[in-house]
């Protein structure tokens, strides 16, 4: 499976390397992980072979396995006496998306070339005087 980013990419936005296999084997699972729910997002099957990946959603797959990698459980507060945490109910934990990062998966959004126009359902007389072949500037033309 080709991935939007690599581990080494991955371990070049931390802090520090990875101090074993087992960190490594984490962050391969969370890219493989994040490039499954960006495909999703994106209706694209797999990463074509030899295609070159814009870099705009590299450092999307980044941003997504680094959030989870950093910050696994979404929390979004702590305090150390009398211990508590806190997740926020509208803070992303997981995999899931910011809106963000949705925009920039919809520019390379596979697409129907085919787009529809929202018409409104009833037409009224006025309408059909406004478009009829009588109204119409060159109706001298279209009535000859």
């Amino acid at each position: 499976m080709h991935l939007f980013a690599s581990v080494d990419d991955l371990e070049a936005r931390l802090s520090g390397p990875f101090v074993d296999e087992a960190d490594r084997a984490r962050a391969k699972a969370l890219l493989e992980d994040a490039t499954a729910v960006m495909l999703e997002r994106l209706d694209w099957p797999e990463i074509p072979d030899g295609c070159k990946i814009p870099s705009i959603l590299r450092t999307t797959c980044l941003s997504i396995a680094l959030r989870v990698y950093n910050n696994p459980m979404g929390i979004t507060s702590e305090s150390m006496g009398d211990y508590s945490y806190r997740r926020a109910a509208n803070s992303v934990a997981g995999m899931s998306l910011l809106p963000q990062e949705i925009e920039v998966l919809e520019k390379y959004r596979r697409k129907s070339p085919i787009v529809s126009a929202r018409v409104r359902y009833e037409i009224e007389d006025w309408d059909r005087v406004i478009w009829g072949p009588l109204s119409w500037k060159g109706r001298r033309n279209y009535l000859r």
